[in-house]
């Protein structure tokens, strides 16, 4: 729905629930509320106090919460009247014919882009019939077994699906389960969205290539869902787009900070930052070790949605199920051992898999911290462990002299490195998933520990 279409709609609800049209400061705020504006900045738009603003739009979202019978507000508006939209779950021809065309926020016509009020039953219809939604997801993975991330998941369905969020960045280290969250993700929320695509960043991967497959994918004649043909920032203008970015860290540099771009890559810096601030109704779920450092300057900021995720290990249970699957039988000692693979799914998986061949005798050598990681793992925590910076190792070589946590200050005072040097480190750390934090103290993963002390 565009806004005016939306606009119509509102009004139409408001009109039904008070026999008023929207006045002018009505029609300002949900204006407002469709391009991400603060009520401060509407008030200063409209030339009126803030307080005015709240009040109004507090109103104005109880007369509609109460005619839908729903909970209406800021976050959700544009979701609540596109879902409205599509399932035609309204019925207020008969409150309006009687009164003749409906106008929007108070003009004596309806817009020459929308239908005239009342509707005819064709198109009632018409409109009422979902948009056709175009997939391409053939680069997507298979998701397989999914294992209980629901809080996860419903945390992601609320930040894009309520909050309109146009960036949403899932980082962890390799294995966590990211890209089988997203799968299952994307099998749940793609109907709401008009184009659907997943895409998998491989380390030859330029901006113009991806719009070039975009155009390709859903413009071209050979395509069978050929439409006509619009830019890219059109598209995502145009129409609800949801895109995915997989193996986001093959755009950055090894041995530097967490986010420096490659050389080749930093087209993607004004990628990102123009789809941030561009208004739309689309989003983009960034995926990968790490993410763009800059993105993460505005991930408190309601009006530039930017959310991130740092994927974890699983919990107890959850990881007892993996090891169920692979047909282990639960012994008093799964709780050390699913304790030194952080719960990750694919690190037990490895390890299950290494119990089969040994038998169950080697968890005894597996839970040993005093030897090294098997090889699969290592293989694994290497590829991570070889694109961070000298002052990374440096910081991670401190950590692992140690299984308890150490405080800034004890670091400080072992380290050869300058602190800001050290704070840089810490921080690109962190945003790698490398580090468990309690408050002002510091220890690496156990696997991580484990490594880097037999390396």
């Amino acid at each position: 729905m565009n806004l005016k279409e939306i606009l119509n709609l509102a009004d139409k609800l408001v009109y039904a629930q008070t026999d008023q049209h929207l006045n002018d400061l009505q029609e300002a705020i949900l204006r407002g509320t469709l391009e991400h504006k603060a009520y401060k900045q509407i008030a200063k738009e409209f030339n009126c106090s803030e307080s005015s603003v709240r009040n109004m739009g507090s109103e104005l979202w109880r007369v509609i919460s109460e005619k839908v019978g729903e909970n209406i507000s800021k976050k959700n508006f544009r979701t609540a009247m596109e879902r409205l939209q599509n399932a035609n779950s309204l019925n207020l021809d008969q409150d309006i014919a009687a009164n003749g065309s409906l106008n929007t926020c108070g003009d004596k016509t309806p817009p020459l882009d929308t239908p005239h009020w009342p509707l005819s039953h064709e198109e009632e219809v018409s409109l009422s019939e979902p948009k056709p939604v175009y997939y391409d997801l053939s680069q997507m993975p298979d998701l397989g077994v999914f294992y209980n991330r629901t809080s996860e998941l419903n945390k992601l369905k609320t930040w894009i699906l309520q909050h309109q969020s146009r960036l949403v960045k899932l980082t962890g280290m390799s294995g966590v389960g990211k890209t089988a969250l997203t799968v299952k993700l994307i099998e749940e929320i793609k109907d709401q969205f008009e184009y659907v695509m997943w895409y998998s960043l491989d380390p030859l991967t330029s901006v113009s290539e991806f719009k070039s497959y975009w155009k390709t994918a859903f413009f071209s004649p050979t395509s069978s869902r050929h439409l006509p043909y619009q830019s890219f920032t059109k598209s995502l203008q145009a129409h609800r787009c949801l895109v995915v970015f997989d193996d986001l860290q093959n755009l950055f540099e090894s041995g530097k900070l967490a986010g420096k771009y490659k050389v080749n890559y930093q087209e993607y810096r004004a990628f990102f930052k123009k789809i941030e601030r561009l208004n739309s109704q689309s989003c983009f779920i960034l995926i990968g070790w790490q993410v763009p450092k800059e993105l993460n300057q505005n991930k408190h900021n309601h009006f530039l949605p930017n959310y991130s995720l740092q994927l974890t290990g699983l919990d107890f249970e959850t990881s007892c199920k993996i090891l169920q699957d692979y047909g282990l039988t639960e012994s008093k000692q799964w709780k050390n051992l699913i304790c030194s693979c952080g719960g990750s799914p694919l690190w037990l998986k490895i390890i299950a898999n290494l119990i089969h061949e040994l038998g169950e005798s080697v968890i005894e050598l597996l839970i040993d911290d005093t030897q090294p990681l098997p090889e699969d793992l290592q293989d694994i925590v290497q590829q991570q462990c070889d694109r961070i910076s000298k002052s990374e190792k440096a910081v991670l070589s401190l950590l692992s002299q140690t299984d308890k946590p150490i405080s800034l200050s004890t670091l400080k005072e072992n380290s050869s490195l300058a602190t800001s040097d050290l704070i840089n480190a810490l921080q690109s750390l962190s945003r790698r998933g490398f580090l468990d934090k309690d408050d002002q103290w510091y220890s690496l993963l156990p696997v991580l520990n484990r490594y880097y002390r037999h390396r």
